[in-house]
């Protein structure tokens, strides 16, 4: 495969996590930039954008929500870093009033989108519930605010804000998957083209590792990038953002993690074979 211009075209969410994490990349900040890749084209989408692009398969390195992943697997495999995995935290079930659970079943609560990992959790807790409305993540938060909708799930800066706002938190949706696992929580992945040579998968995971590295030792030089594309601006919250869902598995999603991403994927798609093959090995 002849790369575009030789960049990788790169499609990320603007939260800070995958700001963090591809940040150095991005911007020309590794020393040995040109050896590994050059910065690739990037293009910034909500989660659920992203889901549908991979479906048609138009970038060459994407992140997608965990619990969809097999769905593209006839396009992409997993690429064992840059993903998020929660430790007993993940998308946050929050209300204006308090509701316990035979009320929040005569509500309409609100998802961030129909693919995402955070509507399969929200599934997993509550396999009874029908009264949903998706949408855009970053406009649940004011719509249970303002009253367009009784209870809605919170993702990426939501997190840390919710309570500030009045908020009441109903399931934290990581931990109940944690509770009743005993494993990580899957929430993104990143996928890579199938037909990208091996060489050029290789440096496209030491770039994305490098990028981490350098952003955990000069996180102050990447500010600037993070808060032009976050939600929230608070130092305070990206840090909290940052803390939560970048860690080794990051780096590396190991044994541990592709187990939870084995069980993730049963519970999503139980359909879809999964082998061995269909994660990119280090």
């Amino acid at each position: 495969m002849e790369l575009h211009k030789g960049k990788l075209k790169l499609a990320i969410s603007p939260c800070p996590n995958d700001t963090f994490i591809f940040g150095a990349w991005l911007n020309g900040m590794l020393s040995v930039q040109e050896s590994i890749l050059p910065a690739p084209e990037v293009s910034f989408m909500d989660i659920q954008e992203l889901n549908n692009a991979a479906s048609d398969g138009i970038y060459d390195v994407i992140k997608v929500s965990a619990a969809i992943a097999p769905t593209f697997l006839d396009k992409y495999r997993i690429l064992p870093c840059g993903g998020a995995l929660g430790d007993a935290v993940g998308p946050l079930l929050v209300s204006k009033e308090k509701i316990d659970y035979p009320g929040l079943l005569q509500c309409t609560v609100a998802l961030p989108g129909k693919d995402t990992t955070a509507t399969q959790l929200f599934r997993f807790a509550f396999p009874q519930h029908v009264n949903i409305r998706h949408m855009v993540f970053n406009q649940i938060e004011d719509a249970i605010l303002d009253g367009a909708i009784e209870a809605g799930v919170l993702i990426h800066e939501g997190r840390f804000t919710y309570a500030s706002k009045g908020l009441s938190l109903i399931l934290d949706l990581g931990q109940y998957w944690s509770d009743h696992t005993g494993l990580r929580i899957p929430l993104g992945l990143i996928m890579v083209k199938r037909e990208l040579p091996d060489h050029v998968l290789s440096a496209a995971i030491k770039a994305i590792q490098e990028s981490i590295a350098f952003a955990r030792q000069n996180d102050s030089m990447l500010m600037p990038f993070i808060k032009d594309h976050a939600s929230e601006l608070s130092d305070d919250v990206i840090a909290q953002h940052i803390g939560l869902y970048v860690n080794e598995f990051s780096i590396d999603l190991g044994t541990e993690g592709i187990k939870a991403c084995r069980k993730l994927f049963e519970t999503a798609q139980p359909e879809v074979r999964i082998s061995d093959q269909d994660f990119v090995s280090t």
